[in-house]
């Protein structure tokens, strides 16, 4: 659409016709909507075939009445589609204004405050709703298929309209609170997965650890507004229309799944009502590095408490050296954040403590002998590690282009590959550093399975035809070893790598955080899928198809479910062949970024 049907068109909203234009003109926006169709297609052709794979037994009038089988797999997807997609396309919408300076020549205008968010809000939406209308065909072949009544259909729009609204205020209201498009892009999905997943996990935590308001507690609290029908409606109907969908949306009138959806609309509201009370106060917010104020008010807290029960006693000091031959990499680790020793061993710190205390705690509750708790503790730390590490690694060059330094870099009489490897130099030190939490983890998990072998593949049933483990824990040491040294290396020379080709930090930390999570979470999916096509234990390939997920071998491996996925395949060879592979991948990765380095920093050697 041209800019002259836009302006035609506009009807007095000039920030949504701009939004639009913009993006109409990103080559990215089309590519994102062919990536959308295609996984909304496959994954809901998956889905539905799988469900109606019994009920057709050798006549295909089963088929009819199965409608609504499809409209509820297509419902699921669009909604975790939205999940995924729409915190990336709403968190820049007011955090890039603040970036390129341009939010202040939109406060001059006759706009309000709340007509600037509705826009930007509006302009974001649209988007991400003409994706939700790929969905009309297959609505058409659900239609055609029967068994879809008319108050079904209306309570699964109304939902995909909340789940809309309710995930574009919380991304705007993170793009509001931030001040670079980076920060407001990880922390409106961590803001969102917390609101989401988090609130009910919380609540049943509590009843876990028998407090006085737990999960229904908490439930029949909110039950007795009538909201909702029960308490476990209560808790998961209070942020998670995907709940209310799966659940609910059969059954009831719209005007009851409409008052179902009232908790989620009024944590809607309270979000755009958060970023009207921030747009004006966090509009002209200064560079600041809030890590380094943090590790500020430690070392002051600290040295306080130092001077009054040791009498400032230093068991370590910083060492300030010269940088002689490698001043780049001198930089890096002595005048960067992150860097330095000191702030290091706080970072160290602040990951180790939680690590260990949550691992003993959960292996110690009722004198349990299985790892599994340690496992999921390991597996949180993993994404933890390396969501750090690709946002340190991917804005080591982006952030001089950002900063206007990189010609400055450019110009010092060092190879482009030294110049490479001293950048490095901070990452290599970071790696070691969150290395130490992870081994915690490790070292633990495999003193419990020494300590409770017997007991806990009796137990697990995992054994071998003839009676013995065949998954000893020692193969689990060293596939967690192998892993923690070869898995965040190989993914710091692939965010660096995406950081030598894209000019923003933002879009650096973006593209290599979806980059790794498509990585991890595709080959997942496929197999999933050839496992309902063909059965894994008659085609033992395609079990080992699972490990072209790097994600794969930790899950197998903590989890000890190598025999799940296929009867042949050894735990020791899988180990093997994983490790063997991914360390050549981290080695192509290294050489890509050290010898194509000068062509993409455009400095010809």
């Amino acid at each position: 659409m041209s800019s002259r049907v836009l302006g035609r068109f506009s009807l007095g909203l000039p920030l949504v016709a701009r939004e639009l234009i913009q993006m109409a003109s990103r080559r990215r926006t089309y590519l994102l909507r062919v990536f959308y169709a295609l996984t909304l297609f496959a994954t809901a052709g998956f889905i539905y075939f799988d469900q109606i794979r019994f009920s057709l037994g050798n006549s295909t009038w089963g088929l009819l009445g199965s409608g609504g089988q499809l409209l509820e797999a297509v419902a699921t997807v669009q909604i975790l589609g939205t999940w995924l997609f729409l915190p990336a396309m709403v968190a820049p919408a007011l955090a890039l204004e603040k970036e390129r300076q341009t939010l202040p020549l939109l406060f001059v205008t006759r706009l309000g405050p709340i007509t600037l968010l509705l826009e930007k809000l509006v302009g974001r939406l649209v988007p991400m709703f003409s994706l939700l209308l790929l969905s009309l065909p297959l609505l058409m072949v659900a239609y055609a298929l029967g068994g879809i009544s008319t108050t079904q259909l209306i309570n699964t729009v109304w939902l995909l309209l909340v789940t809309l609204l309710q995930i574009g205020c919380l991304a705007l209201c993170c793009s509001t609170c931030c001040r670079t498009t980076a920060s407001a892009f990880i922390t409106s999905y961590l803001f969102t997965a917390a609101y989401l997943i988090g609130i009910p996990l919380l609540f049943i935590l509590i009843d876990e650890l028998h407090l006085s308001l737990g999960y229904h507690a908490a439930g029949r609290l909110v039950a007795s507004t009538g909201l909702v029908a029960n308490s476990r409606d209560g808790v998961f109907g209070l942020t998670m229309t995907l709940y209310l969908q799966m659940e609910l949306s059969r059954s009831i009138p719209f005007s009851q799944m409409v008052v179902y959806s009232l908790p989620i609309l009024t944590a809607t509201v309270c979000a755009f009502v958060l970023a009207r009370l921030q747009l004006v106060r966090r509009a002209f917010l200064p560079p600041r590095n809030h890590l380094r104020e943090l590790f500020g008010w430690i070392d002051a807290v600290l040295t306080r408490l130092n001077d009054r029960l040791t009498g400032s006693i230093v068991l370590v000091r910083d060492s300030n050296p010269l940088p002689e031959d490698d001043p780049v990499a001198w930089h890096e680790t002595n005048k960067k954040s992150l860097g330095t020793f000191r702030y290091l061993l706080r970072v160290l710190i602040l990951l180790e403590v939680p690590v260990l205390v949550a691992s003993v705690l959960a292996l110690a509750k009722a004198g349990n002998p299985f790892p599994e708790p340690v496992s999921v503790v390991q597996i949180l730390t993993w994404f933890l590690v390396i969501l750090i590490i690709s946002a340190r690694a991917s804005t080591l060059f982006s952030g001089e282009r950002s900063r206007q330094t990189l010609e400055i870099l450019l110009s010092t009489p060092l190879s482009t590959r030294d110049l490479v490897r001293q950048k490095h130099l901070g990452v290599h030190r970071m790696i070691l550093v969150l290395s130490v939490p992870l081994l915690t983890a490790v070292a633990i998990a495999t003193y419990w399975r020494f300590e409770f072998r017997e007991l806990f593949w009796q137990r697990s049933g995992y054994m071998s035809h003839n009676g013995s483990n065949d998954h000893h824990p020692l193969c689990y040491m060293t596939c967690g070893v192998l892993a923690v040294l070869i898995y965040p290396r190989m993914m710091a020379w692939l965010a660096l790598w995406i950081g030598l080709v894209c000019k923003s930090p933002a879009r650096a930390t973006i593209v290599s955080t979806v980059a790794i999570v498509a990585w991890c979470g595709i080959p997942a999916l496929l197999v999933a899928w050839m496992e309902t096509e063909y059965s894994m234990f008659r085609n033992e390939w395609i079990g080992w198809m699972f490990l072209t997920s790097p994600a794969a071998i930790i899950t197998l491996n903590e989890f000890s479910e190598f025999r799940l996925f296929s009867r042949g395949m050894n735990p020791w060879l899988a180990t093997a062949v994983n490790f063997t592979l991914y360390g050549l991948v981290t080695l192509f990765f290294r050489n890509l970024c050290l010898n194509a380095s000068s062509y993409w920093l455009k400095r010809p050697e």
